[in-house]
């Protein structure tokens, strides 16, 4: 708010802002709402992060890079895509909310989903047999369940504006290794 303080006609005015801080508001999670999902009306707590109330509801919502104990979370992978009343979101990133209308799964999600996993295969650092990993990799395990066997894009080769070779294993931490283990 702002106050303007005067003494009289000829003197000098001033403002004063105040700040006030408000407590960022808490999710209501007593209440629970009806959400859509498919078409299936269920009841959720409101204002849950949607990727855990999928879950809590016994549906499945792949993520790659979603772990509850990160707040906000990152929401860079983009496999928890989804349809909220006709707009894509990012599921991790959204919370339930009355009257959602969410498609889980489409052809077009799934195959936006499918193409996420396909390019971080491509980025050419994933070599499952030889990762210590292999068999309890988060990455991996997605593939075999969207049925990925092969990519239909190339693997890419990183471009760095200091010249070729600049960028290796060895300046980049993790960079020869599975994103799940980096």
């Amino acid at each position: 708010s702002r106050v303007v303080c005067s003494t009289g006609p000829d003197s000098i005015s001033r403002t004063v802002s105040r700040i006030i801080i408000l407590p960022y508001p808490k999710p209501h999670m007593d209440r629970n709402v009806t959400i859509h999902i498919d078409g299936v009306a269920y009841h959720a707590p409101d204002q849950k992060n949607l990727v855990e109330a999928i879950r809590d509801l016994g549906l499945e919502i792949p993520t790659l890079c979603y772990y509850p104990h990160i707040q906000p979370p990152l929401g860079t992978c983009r496999v928890c895509m989804l349809e909220v009343n006709g707009r894509p979101v990012c599921g991790c990133e959204s919370r339930v909310m009355e009257g959602m209308q969410i498609q889980l799964h489409t052809p077009e999600l799934d195959d936006h989903r499918k193409a996420m996993v396909e390019l971080t295969f491509a980025e050419g650092n994933h070599f499952c047999p030889a990762c210590e990993k292999s068999g309890d990799c988060d990455l991996q395990g997605l593939g075999y369940r969207m049925g990925i066997n092969h990519s239909r894009f190339r693997p890419g080769i990183v471009a760095c504006p200091r010249g070729p070779g600049h960028i290796t294993a060895s300046t980049v931490p993790g960079l020869d290794r599975c994103s799940s283990t980096a």
